[in-house]
């Protein structure tokens, strides 16, 4: 369990407090199969805004914000498996969340593909798109990883109440700079990209688009020129790959990215 010098009053409701923007996605319908999903305007949250959060047939809204994909952190402590995923419960300090990440398949979609199962007790950053399951919200986990950094829960606190302040403040005409998720502790970037798995062209995209200050991200065309020793198609296929895998993700359009920096 995460201990919080503060106590456990990490940050008050959002009600009112949050202005348009932030496209949503409908969440995708039951199955038995992870599909691959492009990481879109992830909030930052707590566990216990999804108490505040109101569903409808147009999707969900925390106070007069759109919601689809957000981000918390958290402590599993309850863990089902099943042969297509693994439910987890994770708790906060602020309240719990039921996330089932399902498992990835082979293209014959005989064999699930090997995933990182997290046992109870286990510090763990979710990504997940939000669903109502018997009147509850749940989470589809996009990605489930270990904090290895437990000053990623500090963080990550930081990065809820900034993003409630920062869009306060846009609704009076400030600017407080971006508002996305993006801990990336103390890994370089070039540590970082091995890591992920990236291959030099993957690498040149990450780490322009991670270079991005504008709130919209960085746009196909800006790549392109920025990147001369690289073709559209490579740039492209990069792009692809870099969305499929959870490591950037669209803002105003298909053509704008930003990084998760997970």
């Amino acid at each position: 369990m995460f201990q919080n010098a503060g106590g456990n009053d990490f940050g008050g409701g959002f009600g009112g407090g949050f202005g348009g923007g932030g496209g949503f996605s409908s969440p995708a319908a039951g199955g038995d199969k992870q599909k691959k999903f492009r990481f879109h305007n992830i909030v930052p949250i707590f566990a216990s805004h999804l108490k505040e959060i109101v569903s409808d047939d147009s999707g969900f809204k925390l106070g007069n914000t759109e919601v689809s994909q957000v981000t918390l952190v958290g402590t599993v402590i309850q863990v089902e498996h099943s042969q297509t995923c693994n439910t987890y419960k994770v708790d906060d300090t602020t309240g719990f969340v039921t996330v089932k990440h399902w498992n990835s398949f082979t293209e014959d979609e005989d064999a699930p593909v090997n995933e990182d199962v997290f046992e109870e007790g286990t510090p763990v950053r979710v990504f997940g798109q939000m669903r109502v399951f018997q009147k509850n919200i749940t989470l589809n986990g996009l990605h489930v990883r270990k904090v290895e950094d437990l000053n990623e829960i500090t963080v990550h606190m930081l990065e809820v109440m900034h993003f409630k302040l920062a869009t306060d403040a846009k609704k009076k005409g400030f600017d407080m700079g971006p508002t996305s998720s993006g801990f990336q502790g103390n890994v370089s970037n070039n540590d970082q990209s091995m890591d992920l798995g990236m291959d030099s062209v993957q690498t040149q995209v990450w780490k322009l688009i991670q270079s991005a200050t504008d709130d919209d991200g960085i746009s196909i065309t800006n790549i392109r020129s920025s990147l001369k020793g690289l073709n559209i198609n490579q740039i492209k296929k990069a792009v692809d790959f870099l969305c499929n895998e959870g490591h950037i993700y669209s803002t105003i359009d298909d053509d704008h990215f930003k990084t998760t920096s997970f």
